[in-house]
């Protein structure tokens, strides 16, 4: 279970953060309350937008982290010289 939380720290991190900034403004009871301003938010994107979205979302995700392990490489070979 440790070894599991070691892993993925960050993703339980965010996703108590987030589900603690939807409930911050309202209790479990207000429910509706503290809903209305995300059920405006999802009213203003459709499919595409969030397709699009999360398209570009992810090639960046993708190219950073191919060039982040391209630089750490080339980093590496320079200081063993």
């Amino acid at each position: 279970m440790i070894n599991l939380f070691k892993n993925f720290w960050k993703a339980f991190s965010v996703f108590i953060a987030l589900y603690g900034i939807f409930w911050l403004p309202k209790d479990l009871q207000d429910y509706s309350e503290a809903a209305k301003p995300w059920t405006r938010l999802v009213a203003m994107l459709d499919q595409n937008k969030l397709l699009w979205t999360f398209s570009i979302i992810l090639s960046v995700w993708i190219v950073f982290t191919d060039v982040r392990r391209f630089f750490e490489q080339r980093r590496r070979d320079l200081q063993s010289r």
